[in-house]
């Protein structure tokens, strides 16, 4: 009888996701072989492109090979979670060489990793098989014996580990108390697409530094005509807490955490994540503000920026992470009173074996965390529970003494903890000590914090009353596709009754707005704007629209100006019709829309339309309730900057619109001004973005005349269609 010889080399993986939850931390192998089951060490932290270097021979295997079956490992203290699983018929990668000679060369490559069929990265394997040699009947049995033995000693060792780890499950069972439920992991419809990455950096512009700490600085800077934030790692050795950050930032899809626009650098050394610009800054920057007695563009209430952090604190532990470092300098806000929890540079899954003493910032940590290398999700409740005693006094946490670190960590230990104001409502007061409770056990969930708070906010984040037009929907009539969108808002593409659909998730919206956007939508329905199919008034309360598959304007005029393919072509005066067409839909109902831009112009390729949206700014003409400074800057009329303003403002906006479709570029992109020169410039009449030298004469004059300084001097959007029409047809 002829037996074969196989060496087994599990080197590495690569692109690790785990398809039922979020995060690939410390991966390990399990080979199954010829009955046999070996395991790999753990590379601690290798995250999602692990090294093991496992291999193992195997002999006297008979000539039809078994199935060769790889189990892909998460290493968790309490019980270790399958991230997939290789299978690999070893006839079908031998045949090419039925004969086996004994110099065969190895077979090696990457070998694709599934779980319930769906790809979840690939691992590489060095495969060799050779003939082995004719033995004598005491050989073999002595060999058989010997493999007897080993196989005995093996199986004793398993469980005696199995019983070891049992025991310190146990332990740390007791000392918890308490794990999230399994059914909370996330189940995320876009988890298998690649976070979007940047390849050529010279389309990042840095403006101004506005941070640095231990992990690298923080640029204001533009991406894609946007403002951004972006944070470079300086050193490769962050480059585990920069895919930690990275990965927990895209797959967490909740609009009460910062989103992650886009990666960049992954080669250089210094790797960079591109987030949304909070041009507020950070909740202790508005505090200090607020204890000064400074007016702050912020209006929400302390219990209202509570809820906004209880509920991105559901959202993580909804995941299964732990934040690890929740501080006011970790919570960002932005000009439309936008709260979202940053930096989770150092956030963990919980349960991890590896977790790190002492992590995080003296006054928000936990006595667990000070004493234990083991903790769970209620070490962010505990720095919650000191974030409210902050929001409530605006000071920061034990002002009234200057303690030293390490001495503060003793008396947190002995039962210190941040004081309240002696006006502070009992129930706020029993819920930030219920939350700084000295066993994790006692207290509350996030989901229970959330709620609490919710009960004492004083409006309703939504009345389905004043919204009694709209059709209501339930979450559960939306299949989520993929997200599309990102910023203060959260855009998802999703099928509802067998339609593509957008849905758009709003964060701490005042009830009065979010009856205007969608009484408005509704009620203004024409095919020049876009159109709303229903509201999910869940928290926070989602739009779901008709789905645009051409995207926005702005990103049309971009690819023509880098002369690449579009989807479908426009002629310049199309796109001007199709503009004024749907802002003569608005005006001719008595609203405005006060953030007219390129980027709210959206383009359908079949039908082939173009329709107005984003309506969240939009307003009925009324002159007494106008705000100043609504809009996007560079689109913004004059007056808009320093007084009420009426339908003109729209006008001019829709002429900057026009000077970008006639160019492609974003407005004053050829000027090396700051914006706030630029602006200056606009109000003083003596700035206006620039079109080409062979623009078509009516049109240039038209564009200008929309442009005019003084608002009476421009025309009506009735005006522009027929100047338009008279031209164009």
């Amino acid at each position: 009888m002829d037996y074969k010889t196989v060496s087994i080399e599990v080197v590495r993986a690569q692109d690790l996701r785990v398809v039922q939850r979020l995060g690939v931390q410390d991966p390990y192998v399990r080979v199954h072989f010829n009955g046999e089951i070996t395991r790999s060490g753990t590379h601690n932290n290798g995250g999602t492109a692990p090294i093991w270097h496992h291999k193992k021979t195997y002999h006297r295997l008979p000539a039809e090979l078994p199935l060769l079956k790889i189990d892909i490992m998460n290493d968790n203290l309490f019980m270790d979670r399958p991230i997939g699983v290789c299978r690999v018929d070893l006839n079908r990668v031998f045949r090419s060489d039925p004969l086996l000679r004994s110099d065969l060369e190895p077979i090696d490559g990457w070998f694709p990793v599934t779980f319930d069929n769906t790809t979840c990265g690939q691992i590489y394997l060095i495969l060799k098989c050779q003939p082995s040699r004719v033995e004598s009947v005491a050989s073999i049995t002595s060999t058989l014996q010997s493999q007897s033995s080993i196989s005995t000693m093996l199986l004793q060792e398993e469980n005696e580990r199995l019983k070891n780890e049992m025991e310190q499950l146990k332990g740390e069972l007791q000392q918890l108390r308490r794990l999230l439920p399994q059914n909370t992991f996330v189940h995320a419809p876009d988890y298998m697409q690649e976070i979007p990455m940047i390849l050529n950096e010279s389309e990042l512009i840095f403006l101004q530094q506005i941070g640095r700490g231990i992990q690298g600085t923080v640029h204001r800077g533009m991406y894609q005509h946007d403002l951004v934030a972006i944070k470079t790692l300086d050193n490769l050795e962050d480059m585990t807490m920069f895919h930690r950050e990275a990965s927990a930032m895209f797959k967490l899809k909740s609009p009460y955490t910062l989103q992650l626009i886009a990666i960049a650098g992954l080669n250089t050394g210094k790797p960079k994540l591109v987030m949304p610009y909070m041009d507020q800054g950070n909740l202790r920057k508005h505090l200090d503000a607020k204890l000064e007695g400074k007016n702050t563009v912020c209006t929400l209430s302390y219990l209202e920026i509570g809820l906004a952090i209880a509920r991105a604190l559901v959202d993580l532990h909804k995941c299964n992470v732990i934040h690890r470092d929740l501080k006011p300098q970790n919570i960002l806000i932005n000009g439309t009173s936008t709260v979202c929890v940053a930096d989770f540079g150092i956030a963990r899954e919980n349960g991890l074996a590896s977790m790190t003493e002492g992590v995080g910032t003296p006054w928000y940590m936990a006595p667990e965390v000070i004493d234990t290398y083991h903790y769970g999700v209620e070490v962010d409740i505990y720095a919650f529970g000191v974030l409210l005693t902050e929001l409530e006094t605006m000071n920061r946490p034990y002002s009234e003494s200057r303690t030293n670190d390490y001495a503060l960590l003793d008396q947190v230990k002995n039962g210190r903890r941040p004081l309240l104001s002696p006006a502070c409502p009992l129930w706020f007061r029993e819920l930030a000590m219920q939350c700084m409770a000295e066993d994790p056990i006692d207290r509350p969930t996030a989901a229970q914090a959330a709620k609490r708070i919710a009960s004492h906010v004083e409006a309703p984040l939504v009345d389905l009353e004043s919204t009694e037009a709209v059709p209501i929907l339930k979450p559960t009539d939306i299949n989520i596709i993929s997200r599309i969108g990102f910023g203060t808002c959260v855009v998802e593409k999703a099928m509802y009754k067998e339609e593509l659909v957008a849905v758009k998730t709003l964060q701490n919206i005042d009830p009065k707005d979010l009856q205007n956007e969608t009484e408005l939508m509704f009620r203004i329905h024409t095919m020049y704007t876009v159109r709303l199919l229903g509201l999910i008034p869940q928290t926070p309360p989602r739009l779901v629209m008709e789905y645009m598959g051409g995207g926005n304007l702005r990103q049309y005029l971009d690819r023509k100006a880098e002369h690449k393919s579009v989807s479908m072509e426009w002629n310049r005066f199309e796109l001007a019709l199709g503009v004024t067409l749907g802002l003569q839909a608005l005006h001719n109902n008595g609203v405005m829309h006060r953030d007219l831009k390129s980027k709210n112009v959206l383009i359908n390729v079949s039908p082939k339309s173009i329709k107005l949206g984003d309506f969240s700014s939009a307003k009925r003409n009324n002159q007494s309730s106008m705000t100043m400074g609504v809009g996007t800057a560079f689109w913004m009329a004059p007056e808009v900057f320093d007084d009420q303003y009426g339908f003109p403002a729209d006008i001019y906006s829709l002429g900057v619109i026009f000077t970008e479709i006639d160019t492609y570029k974003f407005p004053y992109v050829s000027l090396k001004m700051s914006q706030i020169a630029i602006i200056d410039g606009v109000r003083s009449g003596q700035l206006r973005p620039s079109l080409r030298f062979d623009c078509a004469p009516w049109f240039a004059a038209l564009t200008q005349q929309c442009m005019a300084q003084n608002p009476a001097d421009r025309p009506t959007v009735n005006m522009v269609l027929e100047c338009i029409q008279l031209h164009f047809h």
